[in-house]
């Protein structure tokens, strides 16, 4: 069977460059966090918290996902981490009356969770 151009471009090892996927991944997660935000009481402070909290953790996933993603568990465990750093991100800017840990908190369990219904 031959292999066309389309197919040669589908090999798993053609991933973009780092920076490509840093960019993609900041500029998606910057837009679900806009639209993540519509759950909540609307100030502009809670917007730019939402696209900066979802820019780090999809520009997170969009660089590191091609070194972890081939294992499901590394996958979950990364999408934790990247989760815990946005969290990080939103309560610095946001500045709510929770404690940091509780947002530490339900960040690694939000990120746990979503990468295991996705996977």
């Amino acid at each position: 069977m031959q292999e066309t151009e389309l197919d040669e471009n589908l090999d798993p090892k053609n991933y973009p460059p780092w920076w490509k996927r840093l960019l993609i991944g900041a500029l998606i997660g910057g837009f679900v966090g806009a639209l993540e935000i519509w759950f909540y009481e609307f100030s502009l402070v809670r917007l730019l918290s939402a696209v900066l909290a979802g820019a780090t953790y999809f520009a997170m996933l969009g660089l590191f996902a091609p070194k972890f993603g081939k294992d499901r568990l590394k996958l979950i465990a990364l999408s934790g981490l990247a989760a815990i750093v946005a969290a990080a991100v939103y309560w610095v800017v946001a500045r709510p009356s929770s404690p940091l840990l509780l947002a530490l908190g339900i960040g690694l369990v939000g990120g746990i969770v979503y990468a295991w219904a996705e996977a």
